[in-house]
Formats: C-alpha cells, sequence, structure tokens
C-alpha cells in the first residue's frame, strides 16, 4: 500500500521472501481488488505481470485466483466481469499467462455473467 509505483510494490513483495500459501493470497488480492475498482486500473495488470516475470510460480497462484472466482455462480456486478476479463485478457496478451486459465469454465453450461466474462475476455483478445 505504500509503494510508489507497481515496480515499487513488486520490489517490495519480492523482498518479503513469501512461501506458496502467501503467494496465493497476494494473488487473491490483486485479483479482487482490480475487481472491485470503479473502472478498470492497469495497475494490477503491470503489478501482477511483473510477479510473474519475477517468480514464476506465482503465476500459478493466478490460475487458482481466477479459478476460485470461477466456481462462484453467483451474480457479480457487471464491474467486476468486466475487469476480471480485461485483467485475464491482459495477462494472455502479454504472455504473463495462457489461456488454460479458462479450463475451469465449463463452457456447455455457463450462466449469465460467466458467459459475459468470455464475451468481453475474447473481444478484448481480438481488438489488440
Amino acid at each position: 500500500m505504500s509503494a510508489d509505483d507497481y515496480i515499487d510494490a513488486t520490489q517490495k513483495l519480492m523482498k518479503m521472501k513469501l512461501n506458496k500459501k502467501q503467494d496465493k493470497e497476494i494473488s487473491i488480492v490483486i485479483v479482487e481488488s482490480c475487481a472491485q475498482e470503479e473502472r478498470f486500473n492497469k495497475y494490477y495488470c503491470y503489478l501482477a505481470e511483473n510477479l510473474i516475470r519475477q517468480n514464476n510460480s506465482i503465476k500459478y497462484s493466478f490460475h487458482y485466483a481466477f479459478w476460485d472466482q470461477f466456481k462462484q455462480r453467483g451474480t457479480y456486478a457487471l464491474r467486476k466481469v468486466s475487469n476480471l476479463a480485461k485483467l485475464l485478457s491482459f495477462f494472455v496478451l502479454r504472455r504473463a499467462m495462457g489461456v488454460q486459465a479458462l479450463r475451469t469454465l465449463e463452457f456447455d453450461s455457463l450462466n449469465e455473467h460467466q458467459a459475459l466474462f468470455v464475451r468481453i475476455f475474447f473481444k478484448n483478445l481480438l481488438l489488440e
């Protein structure tokens, strides 16, 4: 929270020498914080990408963070769905993560919010 920018935040987090459980918590906080923003904020994209580039094992923690979001079959605010889709599309476009992050989605039984997520995700990929 006291970081000047995403680079400073990355450095501070890397100095903490986090274990796997803490890596997962960091990824959950970043994904959830991005999702809750009123407007999509690329700060979280760059912070997460930097963390993944410096510690490749945290990539799997981000996979789990997205999978946890997909498991929640309740209704989300449209802003949250949009922000999550944009975050994941950023990761895929920048090759920080692959599309295997979508593997837990049951494409034949998507609810309304999951279908919207998939639409926004692929739209962002195609527009880039």
